[in-house]
């Protein structure tokens, strides 16, 4: 069969998978590649992110640098999570904060909301969106401006697009020196 149903998995869980095949004959093949999966069940009207709070510091979410400068550095305080940049390179892509395995089902309204400030006034670009090309930005979010003075951001959108189930939370943070800080993020389906 090309498939197999999971019970009992724990929410909040990784799971890593390999799999093999057996022909009409019973030879098995070689293990497949290793896939790993976090299991993450939410009910209506719960955060779709993971520690969106940063209370774990930055478990579940992912920094990038895509100048390959090694110039970023993290500092999570106070439950507040800076982006220290060295080097915020050309394009706001150059810096990204991601957390992917958001779900999303076509024709729900979704609430994306979280608090920003920056040690100087700058720009980033604030979005879920496709996980992989061509990187559809689902919350038709635009860049938003950021200042010195903590403020909190609250974007509603309809998932126009067909269903997502590992849509992603990206700020896009290059372009800038300037340090970003970020909080309390969140994306609810509403009811």
């Amino acid at each position: 069969t090309s498939s197999y149903e999971l019970s009992g998995l724990e929410n909040g869980k990784r799971y890593y998978f390999r799999v093999t095949s057996v022909d009409s004959k019973g030879v098995e093949s070689e293990y497949s590649n290793e896939v790993s999966q976090l299991v993450h069940f939410t009910q209506p009207g719960e955060n779709l992110v993971i520690n969106g709070d940063f209370s774990l510091s930055d478990d579940n979410w992912s920094l990038t640098d895509y100048n390959g400068a090694s110039s970023l550095s993290v500092v999570t305080k106070d439950g507040e999570y800076r982006i220290v940049i060295n080097d915020g390179g050309s394009e706001t892509w150059n810096v990204q904060l991601i957390q992917g395995n958001i779900p999303l089902v076509q024709g729900r309204e979704y609430l994306f909301e979280f608090d920003g400030y920056a040690v100087e006034n700058r720009i980033i670009d604030a979005r879920i969106e496709k996980n992989g090309s061509p990187w559809n930005n689902y919350s038709k979010t635009a860049a938003l401006y950021l200042t010195t003075q903590k403020k909190h951001f609250s974007y509603s959108f309809t998932m126009e697009e067909p269903s997502d189930f590992n849509a992603r939370v990206s700020f896009n943070c290059g372009t800038s020196d300037v340090d970003v800080i970020l909080d309390n993020i969140a994306v609810y389906e509403l009811v």
